[in-house]
């Protein structure tokens, strides 16, 4: 289950920075950010980041609320030494949606790119989820959204 959070903002190219930390919970989770998202009754489309707590990245779109893995193109997600894992430790996201490519960093390190251009605007998010088990808890500090 995946839950996030918008402003309500209406956006097109953006660079989207936020620290977050893993704070509890099962390390086998994703949390991140979107960019582009909106909602036609209830179904959303967006693109998203995501990392998890036992230092795994994915990046892709989600279309009609089917989610579809991009980068990495074996379609899972795939470990990077970017993350740190320790739960005091901060991962410091950066995702920007310009014009059809899309990128994602974290500490520094650039992790992937797509090309993609179905979704063209919409909102930004902060996004957490967890697969098994209950009870993971993200913190996220310091939102930046600015133009790339």
């Amino acid at each position: 289950m995946d839950v996030w959070a918008q402003p309500g903002l209406e956006l097109t190219n953006l660079t989207l920075k936020v620290e977050t930390t893993y704070a509890a919970g099962p390390v086998n989770n994703e949390y991140g950010v979107m960019c582009r998202y909106t909602r036609k009754g209830d179904k959303s489309d967006f693109y998203f980041f995501l990392i998890s707590g036992d230092g795994y990245y994915a990046m892709g779109k989600v279309v009609a609320n089917k989610r579809t893995i991009l980068n990495p193109t074996t379609g899972d997600f795939q470990p990077s030494r970017a993350i740190l894992q320790d739960k005091t430790a901060v991962n410091r996201l950066s995702a920007t949606c310009n014009g059809r490519q899309m990128s994602f960093s974290v500490n520094g390190t650039l992790l992937g790119e797509f090309d993609d251009d179905e979704l063209s605007r919409g909102d930004i998010g902060l996004m957490a989820g967890t697969y098994d088990e209950v009870g993971v808890k993200i913190h996220f500090d310091n939102l930046v959204v600015q133009k790339p």
